[in-house]
């Protein structure tokens, strides 16, 4: 760590700004892209969950009518088919 000092002690102010100009820069760029990615991770989760809700519900809602119109065999085709 002291080598690092004092190597950067040793550096010209404008090297100095240089370099802390970049490294502000690579640190922002580091963030952003990790911000965005833990987004599109939480987007796509979301994404799974509404695709999941939207089936149940369409598979319940298919099996009620067709349970209370007493019409086992469509019950039992529909269910079948998700195998």
């Amino acid at each position: 760590m002291q080598a690092i000092s004092k190597l950067i002690r040793r550096l010209p102010v404008r090297k100095k700004l240089m370099l802390a100009i970049v490294g502000v820069g690579v640190f922002v760029l580091l963030f952003t892209s990790a911000i965005m990615t833990f987004t599109a991770v939480q987007d796509k989760k979301q994404s799974i969950v509404d695709t999941l809700s939207l089936t149940a519900t369409i598979i319940g809602d298919n099996s009620v009518m067709a349970l209370v119109n007493s019409e086992p065999d469509i019950v039992s085709e529909k269910f079948l088919g998700l195998l």
